[in-house]
């Protein structure tokens, strides 16, 4: 297993405190709340971007999920204070998710289904319980996005 992080976060973060930098020295330096909620934006996205990211890799190993923690606490170590609304935890919370049992899994996307997109939690019931299932079970599990699509 990585004991760093994958470049590709090195590279956002990179991105992001060049964006930091020119945010603190451009004209917008003069109205420090609008700078403070244009960086947490900033920083929001690029939360949104890896549990995108994340959303994605359909078949992953422990290890391959405990990299995606250690990816995602790496960016969020590396930038200066923010708060974004949807942030560390909420990209966490999801990438645990897939380490529940299924029926732990059904209930946590029944309980969350308002704060994450749909097809994060269609992600979550086509694979993050596939390990734990016969064929015939993913099958059925599968048959419940359409219950889950109009929840």
């Amino acid at each position: 297993m990585n004991e760093h992080c994958n470049d590709y976060v090195e590279w956002l973060i990179e991105r992001c405190l060049l964006l930091s930098k020119h945010l603190s020295t451009s004209q917008l330096q003069h109205q420090p709340s609008l700078v403070s909620e244009t960086w947490n934006t900033l920083v929001e996205s690029g939360f949104l971007a890896l549990l995108e990211g994340f959303a994605k890799v359909f078949d992953c190993s422990t290890e391959g999920r405990a990299l995606m923690s250690m990816d995602l606490a790496t960016f969020s170590t590396a930038l200066p204070l923010a708060s974004p609304k949807r942030g560390m935890q909420y990209v966490d919370m999801y990438i645990k998710v897939f380490y529940f049992p299924l029926e732990d899994i059904l209930n946590w996307i029944r309980d969350n289904r308002n704060h994450y997109h749909l097809h994060h939690l269609l992600t979550l019931v086509s694979f993050g319980a596939h390990n734990q299932l016969t064929t015939d079970e993913i099958a059925k599990i599968r048959s419940l996005r359409g219950e889950i699509m109009k929840l």
